[in-house]
């Protein structure tokens, strides 16, 4: 995390505000997760040099810049397409080539490009997403937030076995508001505030 500059991903008048334990809005009605939850995310998906990372919900793509220093390729799918086109710019311009950002709706994964080894959903969901499962790997995880608050919500883990899914439900990880909740409400939208360069 230490090779990754928070406050790059951040609007300037939020900088200052780049190494607080809290998430800090993006535009769009979205937020970049807070850096415990991040890490604590990672942690849990235990990535490897050769393995491929599905990333549900790109945002500013921060978490996909500390993701890619882990893993071989991170595929990230972002729904917003404001937010999809600037993470994708400033992530080539900042020289990330192994990461790949998609827009589209997230919840049917990117097949053409798995199975992947780990899948991280950013938003707050209600349900496990079974499409997601799906593109799993042998041994693969899975790491998503459950529930609509975003703020007190369990970490739910899932692994992949020869004899189906394993579901853990992490306690404490208190995720902040990384993303509205899926859907986003109407006219949620705001102008994306970063990067200036590519917005």
């Amino acid at each position: 995390m230490s090779r990754v500059p928070r406050q790059d991903f951040l609007a300037e008048e939020l900088r200052e505000e780049a190494y607080l334990e809290r998430s800090l809005p993006i535009g769009e009605g979205q937020r970049i997760a807070a850096p415990s939850l991040v890490a604590r995310t990672l942690q849990l998906l235990s990535l490897g040099p050769q393995d491929k990372l599905l990333e549900i919900g790109t945002g500013s793509g921060y978490s996909a810049a500390v993701a890619s220093h882990l893993a071989r390729d991170v595929y990230t799918v972002e729904r917003n397409a404001n937010l999809a086109r600037a993470a994708s710019c400033f992530l080539g311009r900042l020289g990330y080539r192994n990461i790949h950002v998609r827009h589209g709706e997230g919840v049917d994964g990117w097949a053409e490009h798995g199975p992947f080894d780990a899948i991280s959903v950013t938003f707050p969901a209600p349900s496990l997403i079974r499409p997601l499962v799906q593109q799993l790997t042998l041994g693969g995880k899975l790491v998503m937030a459950m529930g609509h608050s975003g703020i007190n919500d369990a970490l739910l883990l899932v692994t992949r076995t020869v004899d189906g899914f394993v579901e853990n439900s992490v306690l404490g990880a208190r995720p902040g508001p990384s993303i509205a909740p899926y859907p986003l409400a109407a006219g949620s939208q705001q102008a994306t505030p970063y990067p200036r360069s590519c917005a």
